[in-house]
């Protein structure tokens, strides 16, 4: 009788990557991330998104003023 088996997979494949002949992995460095004055980034914002900012940080300051130093 003949027996049929699906193929396996094994559970911990492993990729052949080319690697210097040191062994050791060269680091990968992120591209430097542009820079933006916050007036610019500021004027980016919508009318709406501007306003829930401002209202966000003058919470903010509102509990950092009123904060009990006790508490």
């Amino acid at each position: 009788m003949l027996t049929l088996h699906a193929p396996v997979t094994p559970l911990n494949p492993h990729l052949d990557l080319p690697l210097p002949e040191c062994g050791c992995v060269p680091r990968h460095v992120p591209p430097a991330a542009p820079s933006i004055a916050p007036p610019q980034l500021w004027a980016t914002l919508s009318a709406t998104t501007q306003a829930q900012a401002r209202q966000t940080i003058l919470q903010i300051l509102q509990e950092v003023l009123h904060d009990d130093p006790t508490a």
